[in-house]
């Protein structure tokens, strides 16, 4: 599904949990946090932020408790956990545009390119209605690119704040 990069996703001889870290950095949740743990590579998922109060803990139902208790654990812990970024809207779009040139048929390519250029706030629906009237093969295409960019993304993240710091 996912290209494996150079990165091998060890770290302390514990495998990051790629496909969860996929996820994290494609979430656009609002008041979602993921972490990454240092010591694991498991990637933790807090609701609400880690900056969430300390209310009473027997007012929460069991899920809100153990969100309340990672959060928690996060803050008392920074150096153990490290925040994983999400892709800006901006480097979606640039990704559209850059697979653009890259399709073979010119009407479609033209019609990508058209939906890109005068799409005002709904880029990502235009981009998706031009491409879901593509081919099966063409729209393939473009999760494999996606794919590609996304395992980039990671990979540049990894090694360029989680190595040094390892």
């Amino acid at each position: 599904m996912f290209p494996k990069q150079a990165h091998t996703g060890n770290m302390k001889g514990e495998r990051i949990d790629r496909e969860s870290l996929i996820a994290a950095v494609e979430t656009e949740l609002p008041n979602v946090e993921h972490f990454l743990d240092l010591r694991s590579g498991e990637i933790l998922i807090v609701v609400g932020g880690i900056s969430g109060g300390d209310a009473n803990m027997g007012d929460l139902d069991e899920v809100a408790r153990d969100n309340r208790k990672l959060a928690r654990r996060v803050r008392a812990e920074p150096d153990c956990f490290e925040p994983v970024p999400t892709i800006e809207p901006e480097t979606g779009f640039r990704w559209m545009q850059e697979f653009a040139p890259t399709v073979a048929d010119p009407r479609l390519r033209r019609k990508i390119q058209k939906a890109l250029r005068e799409c005002a706030d709904q880029c990502f629906q235009a981009f998706r209605r031009v491409l879901n009237s593509a081919t099966e093969q063409e729209r393939e295409r473009w999760f494999a690119f996606r794919n590609e960019k996304i395992a980039e993304f990671i990979d540049a993240w990894l090694d360029g704040r989680i190595n040094d710091e390892l």
